[in-house]
């Protein structure tokens, strides 16, 4: 049976990962630091010379002993786990190479005068990004030599900054209210993505922090999040305004229209933008691949939350075997947002990933029009489509056909979009470095879930039951199916026309049946013709539709289409309808090999239906030749011993009766 959509009441669209990852929390003698780079927790204990480096995916620990202690303000490991970079105080970063212990500290230090380090960065094994109050410095680590070398520095006087490893980019914000941005990238070398300004504070005295500002990727373009909010704002709602990083610069295209004011976080997950409301303990969902709800005047995109905020769904940290399981304080001041989708929370010692709850977000959002396109944009969502469509087709959760229509093009653009886009791939040519950013950022990348017609008929339309729904309704949705397969150009599997001619047939709509094949509803295919041929003992007229559907896919002199209809009617066990074709071709120069119709007749087990075919031939070769025997060409004989041995004795002993 189909796994069919239930929700219960209390249910939440989003939820946070069952099994977190877990940490010794922060408490008086003990530091917490997280790496972003590597997904890695630092754990440095006071007085002591071991430090705990836990890794998220996949999950492990491993402790690092130092020759000293020390007092941390950062701690990374580099990307190959080898040199161990640490901060101590805002003016100097210190490196050790791998086994750590017994190893001497080569130190990269800034002019207290002039500058203080805000962090650091890891963009490759041996590359490091130094972010301070004076610009940046991209320095390459020689860990053979305990060697520092800048290989890019810019100076420039930065009140924040923020970072992305993924896309290795780097955010300063510079001006009285932080609201000039400057970008670099360090993926494929160095480039300057722009500069840009987002809207000014609220009010004259506020400023922009690095909270409120966000980069992330969206189907394959970078783009940079601001959040403007203010408690003066005369409807009392924040906005989130998104700038896409374009060929010609940062240029704004979207707002997230929300329905509060305070402090918010951000989460961004399957490009689904989550975004988390402190106050009132709830998340808002957006796509802005969504159809938009109004344009402003500047033409940006406004977009309201798909559905009512929801709180996050509770969950609770699992303790030891004797231990109670602890409750988790949703939306905790405690927690930390790290991109895309990480939460922090360093007062229980626990890191979650947050994800999606399809099922309910299933539930609630009722217009097709906007679900099935939601749900095609998002990944590994087949099964999830399959049941919104038996559900659809289901007499207690019916849809009118008219819906049903636009779920059925919704699902098929897709998978149309999808297979020219596989056809057509081609491996992609290298890129100058100077160039790689815009061909990877600039150009949106909307990956939509194929869900074809054998998916369809095996997940749906081979499990529905005519005796349940009306067999009125049955073949409305079957010929709508067709419809829309035909509308984009997608071929029509001949199981999805087997099941829709049976089904005529079997309850007796014979003068449908008539129509559809008159009218090209059904298309003709060798398939097909079979079908028709195999359904004549049910319905007599199915042998000649066949004939006819025969003769217009026959090529002019020809007759490998009969031979491959035939060929196909006997490997189904189809005997008699082949036999039955092969009467047709009688007054025909058609060549024949009595064999290929003996054979699967004595494998049959069934004696009517041999004597049968053999008793045909036999005839035949009368009509041809004036007697019964088979010629040696046609390699017969052990056919005609086996038709003696079964018939022989039972002919004369009903002679001898006579």
């Amino acid at each position: 049976k189909m796994s069919h959509i239930r929700v219960k009441m209390g249910d939440h669209y989003v939820r946070l990962s069952e099994s977190p990852m877990r940490f010794t929390p922060v408490n008086h003698s003990t530091s917490v630091f997280f790496d972003e780079s590597n997904n890695q927790i630092f754990v440095a204990r006071e007085g002591s010379c071991v430090i705990d480096a836990i890794t998220m995916d996949p999950h492990s620990v491993k402790k690092i002993v130092l020759k000293e202690t020390q007092k941390f303000d950062s701690i990374k490991l580099s990307l190959d786990q080898k040199i161990l970079a640490y901060q101590s105080d805002r003016t100097t970063i210190r490196f050790l190479n791998a086994p750590f212990d017994g190893q001497e500290a080569y130190v990269y230090s800034v002019k207290p005068a002039q500058s203080h380090i805000y962090g650091f960065h890891w963009t490759s094994d041996t590359e490091v990004l130094v972010v301070t109050s004076a610009g940046f410095d991209w320095i390459q680590v020689s860990a053979s030599r305990h060697r520092l070398k800048s290989l890019k520095n810019i100076a420039l006087a930065t009140n924040w900054a923020n970072y992305l490893h993924d896309q290795r980019i780097l955010l300063l914000a510079t001006g009285l209210q932080c609201n000039s941005f400057h970008l670099f990238t360090f993926k494929k070398g160095f480039a300057k993505l722009g500069r840009f300004d987002c809207e000014p504070a609220p009010s004259a005295t506020a400023k922009y922090s690095e909270r409120d500002v966000i980069i992330t990727t969206l189907y394959g373009c970078v783009y940079v999040m601001v959040v403007r909010s203010s408690t003066r704002s005369p409807d009392g709602r924040a906005e989130v305004n998104l700038y896409q990083h374009t060929r010609d610069g940062f240029m704004k295209t979207d707002t997230l229209s929300l329905d509060f004011t305070g402090r918010f976080a951000i989460s961004v997950v399957d490009n689904t933008i989550i975004v988390h409301h402190q106050t009132s303990r709830s998340s808002m969902l957006f796509d802005i691949k969504c159809t938009p709800e109004a344009l402003d005047r500047t033409a940006t995109v406004v977009h309201r939350p798909l559905l009512p905020s929801l709180s996050i769904a509770p969950t609770q940290l699992l303790g030891g075997p004797d231990e109670d399981p602890v409750p988790c304080v949703l939306y905790s001041s405690a927690w930390i947002f790290f991109q895309p989708n990480l939460v922090v929370d360093a007062k229980l010692g626990a890191i979650w990933k947050v994800s999606l709850k399809l099922e309910p977000i299933v539930s609630s959002m009722r217009d097709m029009s906007r679900l099935l396109p939601f749900l095609l944009r998002r990944s590994e969502t087949s099964q999830i489509i399959l049941d919104v469509f038996a559900a659809a087709f289901t007499p207690a959760t019916k849809r009118p056909l008219s819906e049903i229509a636009i779920m059925m093009d919704a699902v098929n653009s897709a998978y149309s979009i999808s297979q020219t886009k596989e056809k057509h791939a081609q491996p992609p040519a290298p890129l100058d470095p100077a160039d790689a950013v815009y061909s990877l950022h600039s150009v949106p990348m909307v990956k939509l879930v194929a869900v074809g017609p054998a998916d369809m008929y095996r997940g749906v339309l081979s499990q529905l039951d005519d005796s349940v729904i009306s067999v009125q309704f049955f073949v409305a949705i079957l010929v709508e199916y067709l419809r829309s397969l035909n509308q984009f150009n997608i071929a029509i599997d001949h199981f999805i026309l087997e099941l829709i001619i049976n089904t005529l047939v079997r309850h007796d709509r014979h003068y449908q049946l008539h129509q559809f094949l008159q009218y090209h509803v059904i298309n003709d295919s060798k398939p097909v013709a079979c079908l028709l041929l195999s359904l004549e003992s049910r319905y007599p007229p199915a042998f000649q539709l066949a004939l006819d559907m025969m003769k217009r896919l026959q090529v002019p002199n020809s007759s490998n289409s009969i031979e491959d209809i035939q060929e196909a009617l006997l490997s189904k066990g189809y005997i008699l309808a082949a036999l039955r074709l092969q009467r047709t071709l009688e007054g025909e120069n058609h060549p024949v090999q009595p064999r290929r119709f003996l054979e699967p007749a004595a494998r049959s087990g069934d004696d009517m239906l041999f004597f049968t075919v053999y008793k045909y031939f036999e005839e035949r070769n009368v009509r041809l030749r004036r007697r019964t025997d088979f010629p040696p060409g046609d390699q017969c004989d052990e056919y005609v011993r086996l038709f003696k041995s079964k018939f022989d004795d039972k002919t004369r002993a009903a002679g001898g009766r006579a």
